[in-house]
Formats: C-alpha cells, sequence, structure tokens
C-alpha cells in the first residue's frame, strides 16, 4: 500500500504549527498531517457566492431605489432612508468575498492523526477549534472522492438548528484533502490496532 503524502509539520503556519505541538503528547506517533486544498475549499463558497450576487444586486436596487436612482442633493438636506439598505450591502458584500475566506480558512487548517487519534484544528472567525476523535469514533467513516483522488474522510455529520430554528447539517473529519482513499487506509489501520489491543 502506497503512503499518503505527508506534511512536515515545519511547513505549517507558525501559530498552527505550535498549536499542534503542544497539542500532541510526546510519546504520541505521528503518522500524518494534512491540510484541506485551499482551492477545493473556495470551490465549496460557490453556492454561497451566487446567493451573494443575487442578494447584492437586489440591496444595491433597493438603495438606489430608495435614494430614488438620484445623487444626494446636499442644498436640500440629506435623507437618511437609503441608509438602511446599506448593512444588506455589506452582506452581500460579505458573501461575495466568502471564496476568499474560505480560501485563507484552508490555509490556517490542519489534520492529524496520530497512533491513537485523529485531531482537527479547525479556523473559525474566533480562532482555532481543535477536536480530537478516540479509535471508537473512527467506526463509521464515509468516504467521497473525486476522480483526482481527492475528497472527503467523513467521520459524522453535526446536525443542529441555525436563528430560524432550520434544521442544519455539517460535516465533520479530514475534509477537500488529497488522496483520500490513502488516508482512509490510514485510520482504519489505527482502529484496527486499538480494537485488536482491546479484545486481548
Amino acid at each position: 500500500m502506497d503512503l499518503p503524502t505527508t506534511l512536515d509539520i515545519r511547513d505549517l503556519p507558525e501559530q498552527l504549527r505550535n498549536l499542534v505541538a503542544k497539542e500532541i503528547d510526546r510519546d504520541e506517533i505521528l503518522g500524518w498531517i494534512g491540510q484541506p486544498s485551499p482551492r477545493a475549499m473556495s470551490r465549496r463558497a460557490t453556492p454561497l457566492f451566487m446567493f451573494g450576487c443575487v442578494w447584492t444586486a437586489f440591496a444595491v436596487f433597493w438603495v438606489c431605489g430608495a435614494a430614488e436612482f438620484e445623487l444626494p442633493d446636499w442644498d436640500e438636506g440629506f435623507d437618511f432612508f437609503p441608509l438602511f439598505g446599506l448593512p444588506f450591502v455589506v452582506i452581500g458584500i460579505g458573501m461575495l468575498s466568502s471564496p476568499i475566506w474560505f480560501r485563507r480558512s484552508a490555509k490556517q487548517t490542519a489534520y492529524v492523526l496520530t497512533d491513537r487519534r485523529a485531531v482537527l484544528f479547525v479556523k473559525e472567525l474566533t480562532g482555532i477549534r481543535v477536536r480530537s476523535f478516540k479509535p471508537k469514533q473512527l467506526q463509521n467513516l464515509e468516504r467521497r472522492q473525486r476522480a483526482d483522488g481527492s475528497g472527503d474522510l467523513i467521520f459524522y455529520r453535526d446536525i443542529g438548528r441555525d436563528n430560524d430554528g432550520d434544521r442544519t447539517t455539517s460535516e465533520v473529519g479530514f475534509l477537500a484533502i488529497d488522496d483520500v482513499k490513502g488516508v482512509q487506509d490510514l485510520v482504519e489501520a489505527v482502529v484496527a490496532k486499538h480494537s485488536a489491543d482491546d479484545s486481548a
């Protein structure tokens, strides 16, 4: 079996590298380190970007309509009503820039597999979230693979509710990685080893 390519921990950004080094115990053996593909992650923002195009166009049209499609006449005073639409324009700009943020987030995210567990270091708005998964939590893997061998290794799906109370689902695992099948083999080897140790 050809082993998947692993990153050198020194190739990670400094903040991420220090976080990984502090998280892994001294007697813990690193088996694989990877990061999500920035290009693949930016592609995942396409639906949000497309929705942002429609949203922003409507918001700009509303602001222009509220201003009666005229530039403000400072001699007659300023009408503040069109300004109520500006927050929606800002939200639209945020959605339009989502591919950039997804790409930047990928560069600040790391996936680590050791002889004891899988660890996710995922960049979020407020910092880097660290999640650790023991072998018993890695027994029901799902692989989604692209033609080039890259893809997602999904540990489980996190189900929650949004602000409107609607159900939301987010996938948790090694996402947008190269050689996803090779990484799955490594994870399953760790799971098998611990299962054998537990039954011995």
